[in-house]
């Protein structure tokens, strides 16, 4: 499975790429027409739901008519950034807190489930 990395946070960019490490993610500052080329179906886009002009609804709906898994990440206060990618179909939003722990069982358990 081909994963991922949508943040332009350097730092949290390498929290979210050790428990990607086996898929050897590739990180992205911004979702462009190139960055989706690079995401064959049944992919994993992790994404950091504070990306300054992120657009949730467009990606959910790309995602979904190219069959890739998108996995947020937010920090546990930003309910609503939260709530907005869960209702337009997010596989997961993990809260970066749960991030060491969780995000590495999520994105295995994505593998081998269709989008």
């Amino acid at each position: 499975m081909n994963v991922l990395i949508l943040t332009n946070d350097l730092m949290f960019q390498s929290q979210l790429s050790g428990p990607c490490s086996k898929w050897k993610p590739q990180a992205i500052g911004r979702w462009t027409d190139t960055a989706a080329s690079q995401c064959p179906a049944n992919s994993a886009v992790v994404v950091d739901l504070s990306l300054p002009g992120l657009d949730v609804a467009k990606l959910a709906q790309w995602a979904q008519v190219h069959r890739v898994h998108l996995v947020g990440v937010a920090s546990h206060v930003h309910t609503g950034r939260i709530e907005n990618a869960l209702q337009h179909g997010f596989a997961k939003v993990l809260s970066k807190g749960q991030v060491a722990t969780q995000l590495e069982a999520t994105l295995t358990q994505l593998e081998d489930e269709a989008p």
